[in-house]
Order: C-alpha cells, then sequence, then structure tokens
C-alpha cells in the first residue's frame, strides 16, 4: 500500500484498538510520518502459519497485542459454534508461558470465549504449551489456546490454536477461522470479561472425558456482559481453573511411557533457557529414579527478558554455552535442554571416547523411533515425519515392517494425519518428530513434547549404560544396519518492512530457474509442494500433499536439498541432507567426515547461487 493509505489505516486501526497504549504509539508514529514501523506492524493482519499466530508484540494488525487477540477468539468463537455440536459447553483450554503480555493475552482470550457462552478451562500459572493439548483431550474440550511463542527471540509472542482432536488446526479450520477474524469489525466492540478473583465456590468442570472441581474465578465486563449460554454452558463471568490435578494426570500419563525400570545411574545437565519446563522436566525425572540432576541455575527461572539467550533457541550457535559448562563442571553423561515453552528437546551426550557431542534432531528421531519400535509389541505400528526430517527413518521402518508416512512441515500435519490412519487403516501411532528437536509419544498429546520425550532419553541413555553403551553406540547400530545420513540446515534472515514479499520472490525465482547441479552433483528430481508435482526427467508423478511454499531438489545417490520461508519469521531455511554408505568394516567416523564433506559442498553452493552477502546466514 501507498504510504497515504499506510497512515490512513494505522489511524483507523488506533481508533478502534482496545489498548490506549498502542493506540497512542500508532498515532505518534503517524504524526512523526514514520513510515518504516509503521510498516512493520501494519504490513497486514497476522495469519495462521506453521504453528498459528506469531509476531513481534507491539501495536498494529500485523503484531501481537490485544486487539489482535480479541479478534483471533471471537473469530475463534464464531467458527466453533457454526462447525462443533455442543461447542459451548464442551469449552476451550487457554494456557500461556511466562513471555512479555502472555499473561495479558490469556486473559483476553479466556474473556472473549467467555463473553460468547464458551465454558473456559484456564491454567491458572503459566504452563508448558504440552498441557494444553493434553487438558483438551482428557476434558474433551472443543478446542484449545496457548499463549506463547515457544522459541522465538523475546520480542515475539504468539497464539496457538489446537481443534478438538488435540491437534494444532489445519486446513479447513485454520482458514475459516481467519476469514471469522476478518468480519470481527473494530475490536472496542468486542465483548470481553476481564478476571478478577472469587470465592472458591465446588463446581463440576464438564467436558466428553469427565471433569475436575476446583476454585472458581469470576470475570467482570468491560466491555458488555456475557449473554450465558442454555444449560451446560458457564455461569456468567467464571472459568474452571487448571492446575495440580491436571498437572498430577499428566506427570502419571508420562510416567506409564516407560520402557524400562531403572538402569544404571547417570548425572544428568538441565537447562530451561529461561522457560518454564524445569519443575516439570526435574519433578518428572526424580519420580522415574533419576537423581542426580544439575540445572543451569542462571536459566531455570522464568524470565520473559531472556537475559542469557538473544535467541531462545537449541539449535541456535551459542544457546547452550551455558549448559555445557556444566556439562564439564559436573562431568555429565547427558544433557537436556528444553526451548522456554518446553515443547522441543535439544540432548547431547558423552560417546564410548568420553567425548561430548550435541545429536541433531534428525538424529535423536531416528534413534528414538528405532528404539521404540524395538523395545515395545506393536500391531501395526505408524511412524511419522516431515518432508525436511531425514530420510532415514523411512528406510528403517521399510526394513522393520512399520507404516511410515511423511507430511508438511508442522507438527500439525503430522498429528492430523496420524489421526486420519488410525482411523482409517487401524494404524496404531508409536511416534512422530520434525528435524527441528519435535517429538512425540503416544496418543494423550497430538503435539511435540519436551517433557516426556525427555524422560524416555534419560531412560534410554540410562538402559544403554547398564549394558555398557552410550547413546552414541546405540546411534551407530542403527547407522550401520541402516547407513549414515548427516544432515544440515542452514537460514538466511531478510530484513526490512517487506522482508516477507522478498521472500515468496526469492521463491517464484527458484522455480522459474531451478539448478540442473548442487554441490557437483547433478539434480535429478526437482518436487514443488506448492504446485503438487515431482518432475524427474520426462515424468511428472503428484505428491498428494496440500500446497505448501516448499521445493525440494533430489540429487544423485540421494542426497537432498530443500528451501522453504520460515512460517513464523523472516527467514528462508535451507535442509541439506547427504547419505553416505559405509564401506565394508570402516570406522563411522570416516564415513561421517565424507559426509561433512558433502554438505560443506552443498551449503557453499546454494550460498554462492542462491543468497546475496548483505543477508545474514545463521
Amino acid at each position: 500500500m501507498d504510504d497515504k493509505t499506510l497512515l490512513e489505516c494505522a489511524l483507523a486501526w488506533a481508533r478502534e484498538d482496545v489498548d490506549a497504549g498502542d493506540a497512542q504509539l500508532l498515532e505518534a508514529w503517524a504524526r512523526e510520518g514514520n513510515i518504516s514501523a509503521l510498516r512493520s506492524c501494519m504490513a497486514g493482519p497476522l495469519r495462521f502459519g506453521t504453528a498459528g499466530l506469531r509476531g513481534v508484540v507491539g501495536p498494529g494488525s500485523n503484531a501481537m497485542n490485544r486487539s489482535v487477540i480479541r479478534k483471533a477468539s471471537l473469530g475463534l468463537a464464531r467458527y466453533l459454534k457454526k462447525q462443533v455440536e455442543g461447542a459451548q459447553g464442551r469449552g476451550i483450554v487457554v494456557g500461556r508461558d511466562v513471555r512479555k503480555l502472555s499473561d495479558v493475552l490469556a486473559m483476553e482470550a479466556a474473556g472473549v470465549f467467555l463473553a460468547e457462552g464458551f465454558n473456559v478451562f484456564f491454567w491458572e500459572e503459566p504452563c508448558p504449551t504440552p498441557l494444553v493439548p493434553f487438558a483438551l483431550l482428557r476434558l474433551g474440550a472443543a478446542a484449545g489456546v496457548m499463549v506463547t511463542a515457544s522459541h522465538n527471540p523475546p520480542a515475539y509472542n504468539g497464539y496457538k490454536a489446537y481443534w478438538g482432536n488435540g491437534a494444532q488446526m489445519i486446513p479447513p479450520h485454520d482458514e475459516g477461522i481467519a476469514q471469522e477474524m476478518a468480519r470481527t469489525g473494530p475490536a472496542k466492540e468486542i465483548r470481553c470479561l476481564f478476571l478478577s478473583k472469587a470465592p472458591q465456590r465446588p463446581r463440576a468442570a464438564r467436558g466428553a472425558s469427565g471433569g475436575s472441581e476446583g476454585a472458581i474465578g469470576q470475570w467482570e465486563g468491560a466491555v458488555g456482559v456475557s449473554e450465558g449460554v442454555s444449560e451446560g454452558g458457564p455461569r456468567e463471568g467464571y472459568y474452571t481453573p487448571l492446575g495440580e490435578e491436571m498437572a498430577g494426570a499428566y506427570k502419571e500419563w508420562a510416567l506409564g511411557l516407560r520402557l524400562w525400570g531403572n538402569g544404571a545411574p547417570l548425572k544428568i545437565a538441565y537447562t530451561a533457557m529461561h522457560g518454564i519446563g524445569a519443575s516439570w522436566v526435574e519433578g518428572l525425572l526424580r519420580e522415574a529414579g533419576h537423581r542426580e540432576i544439575y540445572r543451569v541455575e542462571a536459566q531455570c527461572t522464568p524470565d520473559a527478558a531472556f537475559p542469557t539467550l538473544p535467541f531462545p533457541n537449541p539449535e541456535e550457535a551459542g544457546a547452550l554455552d551455558l549448559a555445557m559448562e556444566l556439562v564439564e563442571a559436573r562431568q555429565a553423561g547427558l544433557l537436556l535442554a528444553n526451548d522456554p515453552d518446553a515443547d522441543r528437546l535439544a540432548v547431547g551426550a558423552r560417546d564410548a571416547r568420553g567425548r561430548f557431542r550435541m545429536f541433531s534432531g534428525n538424529e535423536l528421531g531416528v534413534l528414538l523411533g528405532y528404539c521404540l519400535l524395538k523395545e515395545k509389541a506393536w500391531s501395526k505400528p505408524l511412524l511419522l515425519s516431515t518432508v525436511v526430517s531425514t530420510t532415514l527413518l523411512r528406510r528403517m521402518c521399510e526394513a522393520l515392517g512399520a507404516r511410515y508416512e511423511e507430511t508438511l512441515t508442522g507438527f500439525k500435519w503430522i498429528a492430523n494425519r496420524a489421526l486420519e490412519l488410525e482411523r482409517e487403516e487401524g494404524c496404531e501411532f508409536v511416534f512422530g518428530f520434525e528435524e527441528a528437536l519435535g517429538y512425540c509419544t503416544g496418543k494423550a498429546i497430538r503435539d511435540k513434547d519436551g517433557i516426556s520425550t525427555a524422560l524416555l532419553v534419560a531412560d534410554l541413555a540410562s538402559h544403554c549404560a547398564a549394558q555398557g553403551m552410550t547413546l552414541w553406540d546405540y546411534l551407530e547400530q542403527i547407522f550401520r544396519r541402516f547407513g549414515f545420513h548427516a544432515s544440515r540446515q542452514k537460514s538466511w534472515t531478510f530484513s526490512g518492512g517487506e522482508a516477507v514479499q522478498k521472500m515468496f520472490a526469492f521463491m517464484e525465482g527458484l522455480r522459474k530457474a531451478p539448478p540442473w547441479k548442487l554441490g557437483g552433483h547433478r539434480v535429478v528430481s526437482t518436487c514443488d509442494y506448492q504446485t503438487g508435482r515431482c518432475v524427474t526427467g520426462s515424468e511428472t508423478v503428484r505428491l498428494g500433499l496440500p500446497p505448501s511454499n516448499l521445493v525440494a531438489f533430489i540429487l544423485e545417490q540421494g542426497h537432498r536439498v530443500l528451501v522453504r520461508p520460515s512460517g513464523t519469521e523472516p527467514k528462508m531455511k535451507v535442509y541439506m541432507e547427504w547419505c553416505e554408505p559405509l564401506r565394508g568394516a570402516e570406522s563411522l567416523e570416516e564415513a561421517a567426515l565424507r559426509a561433512q564433506e558433502g554438505l560443506v559442498g552443498l551449503e557453499k553452493d546454494c550460498l554462492q547461487k542462491w543468497f546475496s552477502p548483505s543477508l545474514e546466514c545463521l
């Protein structure tokens, strides 16, 4: 839009904003002619991406703030009423982490749901993201909302929405909510009830899977009042709190996933990266018998400022520096690291020589998938991963007789496809993972869970130690049986108010002029997930997945390069995989060295062909 239209849109939003401070800031930028700031915050409405809404906390339609949350929540409420019978009585679960404005935004969401006549099950204390879908399924709620930006930088927050099946929303639901959101009108006119504590009164929370009793909070109307609903709906202005009882149910479920009892004792180092995982992970580990747990004290108290981590993502360079210092100081054999909302898990361990190394997301995914398949009997096991994750899981499942399927990037696709295959083919879901440190086991949570996975990893490491092995030895057995696969993921950041447009233009250019060789190897197939076609020579086949802005280049010998824009940040992500067979009795290190050389060559070639030196390489 031109500058004049931009100013008009910004002032119109300010007039309708429910937050006076945000409105004043927009008006000040308009008076000052701060076009750059206005373009960033008014670039358009926030749209559901890989994990719902996510943006920088601040004013405007393209940011995370009270007005955007009211619109999103009203859109969700209206869509549920149209699509789900008895949705108001079933209710909505609402949780939040400790990020900037998370408590305010969670209360805004809950207040809108209450004003629309929904039962609301509210986590009164900050909770890990996996606890929202867990509570949703346990209560039989119609939907769930988690206010979090997961591992994004401190300036971000987000709105993660779950459907009644416990999985994140996919089309047509996310599109339907977006359409309802666009029709909500001025944020100031959206009814919302605000929280004030009321005396405790026992009342059962209604849900398809049972209920709970506890303290009830009262919400007092600031913009209108709740109209109430028919019998079975909430009383005017009341929500049902979630806390110790639901947390205890989660712990009982997670402990029930264990494959072994106590093995050899381990020294475990842990970091919560300034998030909320510490008490949950440490409590679960100790309950399971793991005693020597050492925490990174500077990072295990929740802090929205993330003082030691400008990028609280365990995949970022330097993010685990303090954790590695603790590992060496305590001579720990295992490192567990959650991201701030504890849905992801990074793991490191010592090898047989005593060297400490971090597992990639692909390596840990393959290790856990193999472990679950081999250590437990399954009738018709099902494992899933994403198109950008390692192809080794597919090879492993084919050899072991397990059903395997790939989905688009994002755990919402894994979870929803698993539910379809369970229903259509009678499969038994065993495990799902994506290379970005996301893992899911069992059926009680249809999303990634870094807490229960931490216990699974600790148990496996302890079990291996009791057999005189390390986790790395266990992984080597897998590589020797199925082949060595190495992977690397790089990101290039686009800056400026038109970063999204630049990324889309880059992808279109890549489609129009695809490479015929990368890293010295010929491209044998080009798969465009936007058009749903994979071209190999003169042959074209359909990919059978929903459209996605992703292009994959399959090279000779099975090597791959995949490119897509991030769904949550202005980054272009490039995924590279190198398949290296082991030659006779050679050591794994020799094959790994050849694979790393191949990956380095691929990365250099991609950088030279596609990315300007002005872009920041991550």
